[in-house]
């Protein structure tokens, strides 16, 4: 609530800009490989992040989605998984920062040969109440 600081904007920006990267690095290594390792996207993120020199994600990049909450697979730097089409996932990097506060930008994927599908038809516009 409130207004949106630059500091904040640049934030959301960073977190909104390394999702899109894991998935357009998704969308690439998937048309050409037709499986790819959950820890290659989760660094993609990961990597964007750090560089724009924020502190790296304290959590996975993603989770699987079913009967429960969180399973596999798990988009994280030590996973083994791999993903394939028809998974369903999350992508949900996130930076956390003292004063600032937080931001989590996470969207559900269906994971498609041509593509991946964003599930999740929410708007990633900062919206500022």
């Amino acid at each position: 609530f409130g207004s949106a600081n630059r500091k904040f904007k640049k934030v959301y920006q960073t977190v909104l800009d390394a999702q899109q990267k894991a998935i357009e690095f998704l969308k690439s290594s998937i048309i050409n490989h037709k499986s790819v390792p959950a820890k290659r996207v989760d660094k993609v993120a990961r990597d964007y992040i750090i560089s724009k020199d924020y502190p790296t994600i304290p959590h996975s990049l993603g989770h699987g989605i079913g009967l429960e909450v969180h399973e596999s697979p798990r988009l994280s730097p030590k996973s083994k998984d791999i993903l394939k089409e028809n998974m369903v996932f999350t992508i949900e990097p996130g930076i956390y920062l003292p004063g600032i506060g937080g931001v989590r930008i996470e969207d559900v994927v269906l994971l498609k040969e041509s593509a991946p599908r964003l599930l999740t038809k929410s708007p990633r516009d900062l919206i500022i109440l």
